[in-house]
């Protein structure tokens, strides 16, 4: 007999809060997005904040990115959210 089993990481309250917290910091930093939002990837059963901004076409996916790095490396929350996490 087989049997498929999934197995995937819950969306914590303290996951959305600690978004809700960078998301806020970013734009109290000018760094607007469009859209932030929490997404399953659904390969390896992880959450991602994904943030969606205009800038990306200007600036370049990676001096956004290390903008958001340095506001969440100010932010005590490495327990419930990294760099790595952000899409």
């Amino acid at each position: 007999m087989v049997e498929t089993v999934l197995v995937r990481a819950d969306l914590t309250p303290r996951m959305i809060e600690a978004g809700r917290e960078l998301v806020t910091a970013l734009d109290s930093r000018g760094l607007a997005f469009e859209a932030a939002f929490w997404l399953m990837d659904e390969e390896n059963g992880r959450w991602h904040l994904v943030l969606s901004s205009r800038s990306v076409k200007m600036d370049g996916s990676r001096a956004l990115y290390a903008e958001v790095n340095k506001v969440l490396s100010t932010l005590q929350l490495q327990n419930d959210i990294w760099i790595g996490m952000i899409s």
